[in-house]
């Protein structure tokens, strides 16, 4: 790779760059860990069966199984920052959308956004966190922990 295209970071910037993903992490994670629980729980509120409970849990990986696919090149193309904000963006999206919603449809809505996010997410996080210091990637991305979570509730 040409010394330009993956510039040295100073100190100062590395670590700056290392704990904004951090951050970013820590943050992401605690929104997913939130909607992986009260979709559920709001959904039953709701009254819907388990079959329909089902449904609305499941959909958040349907999208975001195809999406993963291509979720390397898609970080590629556009930058791992812009798919990282991106990423946030679908969650704030799915999050408003179930927090509003109230029809069957509109969880489901609302939880392809989820999987949206969690499709871009990990990819851009781990492609990012590698760049900061390619000498030091495996000690980052072990901190980082980039083994995603089981979509279990």
């Amino acid at each position: 790779m040409h010394s330009s295209q993956n510039p040295t970071l100073s100190p100062r910037a590395e670590l700056r760059a290392t704990a904004l993903i951090y951050l970013a992490g820590f943050t992401y994670h605690i929104g997913l860990g939130a909607t992986l629980i009260l979709v559920p729980l709001y959904a039953l509120h709701l009254g819907f069966d388990l079959a329909e409970l089902g449904v609305i849990i499941a959909s958040q990986a349907v999208f975001g199984l195809l999406l993963r696919l291509f979720a390397g090149a898609i970080s590629d193309r556009f930058g791992e920052r812009w798919v990282l904000l991106g990423s946030f963006g679908a969650m704030i999206a799915g999050a408003a959308i179930i927090g509003v919603s109230d029809t069957f449809g509109t969880l489901v809505l609302g939880q392809t956004f989820l999987g949206i996010s969690r499709a871009t997410y990990w990819t851009a996080t781990q492609s990012y966190c590698s760049r900061i210091n390619p000498a030091k990637s495996g000690t980052l991305l072990g901190r980082m922990r980039v083994r995603e979570p089981p979509a279990r509730w």
